[in-house]
């Protein structure tokens, strides 16, 4: 689709906009006080875009001098977008990506149609552009789409009707957004005003509570936290300097207790998030925080037996066809779950497999599975393993046929899925599952890192914490291994794996890089924007799992980190076109990449071998 056909739609979607209030949405108690501040600042919203609009179009792209006026013009832009865009992104999320949608064309499976990006994170990356002046019609297009439909935000607002208990929900779900995305730069990383943009957002948020506080009980201990983060992020708004981890532990995360608490409370506790659980005390940093349940085909891996089977299965060679491999050959407990090789070779020891070994630890955190994502869930990719010739070789009636050979397997199967299920014995489906339940067993949170976020403020060295801030700000770790999991699995909602193209080399000399030829996901659905395109891998316990990247070809952390200093493959000089992340180099100190290093072993799990036992 088109640009100019996508701002044509917007402004008759905006005109509409009654049409598009969800159905049962009625105006309840005092969300209505909230839409009236609310409303005015969306007429802010638009007049800073009018400004943005004049100060671009007055720019002398030949003279660089003029440049820093509509830059700040920009930034002030996008202070003002972050007042409303909590209730753009819950009431109309499809509207909020027209005004900050990634700078990557959005991609929809299995259709594969997409959409031009477009708003404020395209205009920065041409506003930053060295060649700005060769993107002038790309950027004065741009600015006239926000233009054109920012001025019907306000119109969209005053139709909306909305329960107390949606605005609440709203409130928190932006929280997750200052923790994760905000104080990282995900959304601004040339600019670098993300610290400055969360303390915008926490204006809105102390505003748009406030009339709710009215008889809550620890109105008191809420406003004080409220008031602390505004305050701290307001002191604090250098990007680079930000200490994120205090900012966290001391006021985000009580704060996010306290607005559970509040919800509960005034019984407006509204929980539409599936991969979110929802509890008083569990925070985002919390083991139970993100719901296993939600990803595709979970099993209960708190049924014990369910998960005692599982791990019984994964160490038989009886899975594979000539009984030589388990999944633990390759997925070794002693290797973190990996098998610490850069290719492992296949089943009949002739010929290499085509891509590094993950680890299984927190893999079910994911919608996608394999460095492609071709396996939707653990189950398709626990089938795919087992069938494929050149992995376990295992046919599911031959590995059934064994398994129903064995004496206690069969009574292990029967007294889970009970004689009523079992009258045609055992299945492929008993088999997956009960090695689903093993693998989604496999989510110990017992690092340094999550002792300190529980608490015990000691459990990280300085340079730890150095570098969990370098992770979450600076380094721009953080912006694709997005925290609480370090991997790909996107905040605030948690309902998709993000794949992205680095553009990393064929091997691990960044003085003479060559091209690795792995086209990844575009294998699977052949359009540009997926070549070379990969997971996002978990960074908990990287520590001990190198080799390191799809390939396997960078035998330490300290090569990777180097890798992204200067900018990944296009960085280095490679032709990756459709690179995803920028390839502006980092500029990080020799300390600062030690401190990294440090912050990612910070996340190896401790007595790995309890999982076994």
């Amino acid at each position: 689709m088109k640009l100019s056909l996508i701002s044509a739609a917007i402004l008759l979607l905006l005109i509409t906009a009654s049409a598009l209030i969800p159905p049962g949405r009625v105006d309840h108690g005092r969300s209505k006080e909230n839409l009236d501040w609310l409303i005015h600042d969306a007429v802010g919203f638009m007049a800073s875009t009018d400004d943005l609009g004049s100060a671009i179009a007055h720019m002398d792209y030949s003279n660089p001098a003029t440049m820093e006026a509509p830059k700040q013009t920009f930034k002030e832009c996008r202070l003002r977008y972050k007042r409303i865009a909590f209730f753009l992104e819950y009431f109309y999320p499809e509207e909020a990506k027209l005004f900050n949608g990634p700078p990557k064309p959005d991609v929809q499976e299995p259709s594969m149609e997409y959409n031009d990006p477009t708003g404020l994170q395209v205009i920065e990356a041409l506003l930053y552009d060295k060649n700005i002046a060769g993107r002038q019609k790309e950027l004065s297009l741009q600015v006239h789409i926000i233009m054109n439909a920012a001025a019907g935000i306000p119109e969209l607002f005053s139709h909306l009707n909305a329960t107390d208990s949606q605005v609440i929900e709203s409130y928190r779900i932006e929280l997750i957004r200052i923790m994760t995305l905000y104080i990282t730069g995900y959304d601004a990383p040339i600019a670098k005003t993300g610290v400055a943009e969360a303390a915008e957002s926490m204006n809105a948020l102390t505003e748009g509570i406030s009339p709710y506080l009215d008889g809550y009980s620890q109105k008191d201990s809420l406003r004080f936290y409220i008031s602390a983060c505004r305050q701290y992020l307001q002191a604090n708004n250098n990007f680079d300097s930000f200490d994120r981890l205090f900012f966290l532990t001391r006021y985000a995360l009580p704060l996010q207790n306290q607005l559970t608490q509040f919800a509960i409370e005034k019984k407006l506790m509204l929980s539409t998030v599936p991969a979110l659980n929802v509890s008083g005390n569990n925070n985002l940093f919390s083991e139970y925080a993100i719901n296993k349940r939600a990803f595709p085909d979970a099993e209960d891996d708190s049924h014990a037996f369910l998960a005692d089977l599982g791990k019984k299965l994964f160490f038989d060679k009886a899975l594979s066809g000539d009984y030589s491999h388990s999944c633990a050959t390759c997925h070794s407990p002693g290797k973190y779950f990996t098998d610490g090789l850069e290719q492992n070779r296949t089943i009949n020891g002739k010929n290499f497999l085509p891509r590094n070994t993950p680890t299984l630890l927190y893999a079910c955190y994911q919608y996608n599975q394999f460095w492609d994502g071709r396996a939707a869930g653990l189950k398709a990719q626990i089938a795919t393993v087992l069938n494929n010739t050149n992995e376990m070789d295992g046919r599911d009636d031959s590995i059934i046929n064994r398994l129903s050979r064995d004496s206690s397997y069969i009574k292990s199967f029967k007294k889970i899925w009970r004689v009523k299920d079992y009258h045609n014995g055992i299945t492929t489906k008993h088999m997956t599952s009960a090695l689903e339940a093993y693998i989604e067993s496999l989510t110990p949170f017992q690092s340094s890192f999550d002792n300190y976020m529980r608490g015990n403020w000691s459990a990280l060295s300085a340079s730890q914490q150095r570098g969990f801030n370098l992770f979450m700000g600076k380094a721009a770790c953080g912006t694709c291994h997005f925290a609480p999991l370090f991997n790909g699995l996107a905040p605030p909602l948690f309902d998709r794996t993000e794949f992205e193209i680095v553009g990393t080399t064929a091997n691990d000399s960044l003085a003479k890089p060559r091209p690795d030829h792995d086209q990844g996901r575009y294998i699977l659905f052949p359009i540009r924007y997926y070549d070379g395109a990969f997971k996002t891998p978990t960074i908990r316990n990287a520590a001990m799992t190198a080799p390191y990247m799809h390939n396997g070809k960078f035998r330490t952390l300290e090569k990777v980190i180097d890798f992204y200093d200067k900018g990944g493959g296009k960085g280095l000089g490679l032709d990756v076109p459709e690179q995803t992340l920028l390839a502006t180099p980092l500029h990080l100190s020799e300390q600062e990449k030690k401190d990294l290093v440090a912050f990612i072993g910070s996340l190896t799990d401790q007595n790995i071998n309890k999982l076994t036992e």
